[in-house]
């Protein structure tokens, strides 16, 4: 099954078929085929109009739901007129080294073709630069940075290529830093970076032997008052009944969500069915399916109203599932609490606050 949309821009004019059937990992929603061939609309609109970084936004998106060169060839164009030459590069590159099939179709092909043109042509843009670290530190221990990202040790002292423009470099070690250092790169050029490390004056020592807190993803542990401990326990009920109640609502309401979740859930399917249809009728008749036409226009409408019901759905069925679930774990809890014959026994849920974490807890 193949799909199309073509969108005249001048003397060009960009076509990408969405392949459909490859097979069962890559099969795409009717959703997201729409939404695909929207964002690639779009996305020639802002590239026509000099937008460039709304062009790679969308480009990208449309290639996230749907692959195919002609996404490719964009977002490595639209990297191009926004100077990140480097992504630029890797999107040519992807684009040129793919193995399309025997019967791919001609505007693949053509995609294909303008890549390594246009890859040709600007390779020798990309600049180059060296990291080298002095200073008589262990290079293991160095994490160097390029305008506050880490560049990866196996790159530090060899030449690796980057955007052209200014940058910052610095290094740290235990104990020992270096820079920032502003760079300068021009397109085209070979420089190198030289950061020294020096030992650092504020660095902090800790005595042989001292115990060190733990942290929590990576933050600095809590030091200071212990940790507050928040009793939510529910207070004891003196009526089973009157406990029931808010679980009997959740349960109600958890039983109309997923209903009309269901039913939202036929119209999507109908609808979506309703505008694969008229799209393949549409594109049987190019010279009246422009993006501005008639017939493109209810193709999109009901593009819009498929996803909307899928949304109406989705959400009546979290809702739903969320309340049918409160409901069911609130007459556990309160079937639980009334067996028990202690205090000690009821279910119980504490949350603790500290400095610098918290948490919940519990019995059951």
């Amino acid at each position: 099954m193949k799909m199309a949309f073509r969108t005249l821009s001048g003397a060009w004019i960009i076509s990408s078929v969405l392949l459909l059937s490859v097979g069962p990992a890559q099969a795409q929603t009717p959703e997201e085929r729409a939404g695909a061939r929207s964002a690639a609309h779009s996305g020639l609109d802002a590239y026509n109009g000099g937008k460039y970084a709304d062009s790679l936004d969308l480009f990208t998106r449309a290639e996230n739901l749907v692959h195919a060169p002609t996404h490719l060839l964009y977002i490595a164009r639209s990297n191009l007129k926004l100077g990140r030459l480097v992504r630029a590069q890797e999107a040519y590159q992807q684009l040129a080294r793919e193995k399309l099939p025997a019967d791919a179709p001609q505007p693949f092909r053509e995609a294909q073709q303008s890549a390594e043109r246009e890859l040709a042509g600007f390779e020798g843009r990309i600049p180059n630069v060296t990291v080298r670290i002095t200073g008589g530190v262990d290079t293991s221990q160095v994490k160097v940075t390029m305008d506050g990202k880490v560049i990866p040790s196996a790159l530090v002292g060899i030449p690796f290529p980057a955007d052209p423009g200014m940058h910052k470099f610095a290094a740290t070690a235990p104990g020992f830093t270096a820079g920032p250092v502003d760079k300068p790169l021009p397109e085209g050029g070979r420089d190198t970076v030289e950061l020294q490390l020096v030992a650092s004056a504020n660095s902090p020592t800790v005595p042989a032997g001292t115990a060190v807190p733990a942290t929590v993803a990576g933050q600095p542990a809590a030091t200071g008052p212990a940790a507050t401990t928040v009793n939510m326990t529910p207070a004891a009920s003196t009526s089973t009944h009157n406990k029931n109640i808010p679980a009997y609502a959740l349960l109600g309401v958890g039983v109309v969500g997923i209903g009309v979740g269901t039913g939202f859930l036929f119209s999507y399917f109908s609808a979506s069915t309703k505008a694969d249809d008229a799209y393949n009728e549409c594109v049987k008749k190019p010279a009246t399916c422009s993006p501005t036409s008639d017939a493109r226009k209810a193709v999109d409408s009901l593009d819009s109203k498929a996803s909307t019901k899928g949304l109406i759905s989705a959400v009546s069925f979290t809702v739903g599932g969320l309340a049918a679930a409160g409901g069911v774990t609130l007459l556990i809890l309160n079937g639980n609490s009334s067996d028990k014959s202690t205090a000690m026994e009821k279910p119980t849920i504490r949350g603790w606050v500290g400095p610098a974490s918290l948490g919940l807890s519990g019995q059951f």
